[in-house]
């Protein structure tokens, strides 16, 4: 069962002018969080923390819950956020105003070994079962070429005057904990495991009351039913890995499969809503 013990002190992210907390962040680590498998489970630290701490604290509403970073196999950092969203503080109108969004698809490319669509045959008796720049030899021999083809590479970026009180360090240690990583629910209408966080940048001077800061972000569309070499690995994330050993034989032509397919999550979910954009 998992483990729940708070892992050093709180950081009060900013009061107001009358000593009131407006956002404290309390952090935890979370020791054997598995799942019924046995296996690392992010949710199951989260839970685990949901259920062990209070739902209010520094007279504050508990807002939001979101993994950190993994320390170990089993065992991840979890930061829990008390704020007011209601309104209050003294941050200026401009915190409340919406954000300005730059959208930027280009091209990029990526590589593929396999045509998805049926491959035509106009000439000779050896069959590629689509592989493509196969130099017709099988087993060690072999050899796909493959070819890079255009693909999104979108951007976005959403601008957002704040006031710099709510550019405290804790605020910002914050923001570098979400870099690099993805969102763990539905963002600005990307879902699920689509938007990756780039990172934040401003500029001010020592008298200037508001900055203007700019979060940038790493689209990446979920696709669905996605097969590889006919075997069906469900649906993948945007920014989920998806790697195979390929396995090959046949004397007249190319026999095509793979021996195991692995669906790889090089990254953390984080929680946007902590960005306050």
């Amino acid at each position: 069962m998992a483990r729940v013990e708070q892992n050093y002190k709180e950081h009060v992210n900013s009061m107001d002018r009358w000593g009131n907390y407006l956002s404290v962040e309390v952090p935890y680590i979370v020791f054997d969080a598995v799942d019924s498998h046995g296996k690392a489970s992010e949710e199951v630290a989260l839970n685990a923390v949901r259920a062990a701490i209070p739902q209010g604290a520094y007279n504050l509403p508990l807002q939001s819950i979101s993994i950190d970073s993994r320390v170990a196999e089993t065992t991840f950092k979890v930061n829990a956020l008390y704020q007011d969203d209601s309104g209050s503080g003294d941050y200026g109108d401009d915190d409340d105003a919406e954000a300005t969004v730059s959208f930027d698809c280009g091209g990029s490319s990526r590589h593929v070994l396999y045509s998805l669509q049926p491959q035509r045959h106009p000439y000779g008796d050896k069959d590629a079962q689509g592989a493509i720049g196969w130099n017709g030899k099988v087993g060690k021999e072999i050899e796909i070429a493959g070819v890079d083809v255009p693909c999104a590479d979108i951007r976005e970026t959403r601008t957002k005057s704040m006031n710099v009180g709510h550019l405290t360090t804790a605020y910002l240690r914050r923001v570098v904990s979400l870099v690099g990583k993805v969102n763990n629910r539905r963002f600005y209408g990307w879902e699920k495991g689509e938007s990756m966080f780039l990172g934040m940048s401003y500029m001010r001077s020592k008298k200037a009351h508001h900055v203007v800061v700019q979060f940038h972000f790493s689209i990446r569309l979920n696709e669905r039913n996605v097969e590889i070499s006919g075997h069906n690995v469900g649906d993948v994330e945007g920014h989920e890995y998806i790697s195979a050993i390929p396995i090959s034989v046949n004397d007249n032509g190319l026999k095509s499969d793979v021996s195991d397919i692995y669906a790889s999550k090089p990254w953390l979910y984080g929680d946007f809503s902590l960005l306050g954009v």
